[in-house]
């Protein structure tokens, strides 16, 4: 018996592992591109590609992300880790700016402070503060949740993806 229930066990567990792994069960290709505001890159902004649903197909797969770099340049990830890139065919894009908590502002500031008073380098805590203080309200909120842009993904992927956008229209 117990032999018999240790067998079920590792059967289960071989279908879950199947189940689990793999990927994500859809085509993807490399994502990579760089966000604009007024013509300047953005650091520190979350870029979504959000797959949607075409005449035939209802079930569109996992969306993508990434964070953009002190460069504006992102590269996506599916969700949960399960792999690079996004998912092939039609999306939709949205970009959201971290909202930071002040107390960790306010910890920047005395860091900075700190520094100063010991006559020590705070360039790095500084640009650090500007990019948090700046990333609160850099992207206006018509991108976000109901955002107008869409890019379709090809087979072959995107490389150095323009998302240009504008403070005013």
């Amino acid at each position: 018996m117990k032999q018999k229930n240790f067998l079920i066990l590792i059967a289960c567990s071989f279908g879950l592992t199947l189940l689990g792994c793999g990927g994500s069960g859809f085509q993807t290709a490399p994502v990579t591109g760089v966000v604009k505001l007024d013509d300047q890159p953005v650091s520190g902004v979350v870029v979504n590609f959000t797959p949607q649903p075409t005449d035939t197909e209802t079930v569109v797969g996992p969306f993508s992300f990434g964070r953009t770099d002190d460069e504006g340049k992102f590269t996506l990830q599916l969700r949960r880790n399960a792999g690079p890139g996004a998912v092939v065919g039609e999306h939709k894009i949205s970009i959201q700016s971290p909202e930071y908590d002040p107390a960790e502002i306010a910890e920047y500031e005395s860091l900075i402070q700190e520094k100063k008073r010991n006559n020590q380098d705070s360039s790095a805590e500084e640009a650090k503060l500007a990019r948090m203080k700046a990333a609160k309200t850099s992207i206006p909120p018509k991108y976000s949740d109901d955002s107008p842009l869409s890019v379709t993904v090809p087979a072959e992927g995107l490389q150095d993806y323009v998302i240009s956008i504008k403070s005013t229209d």
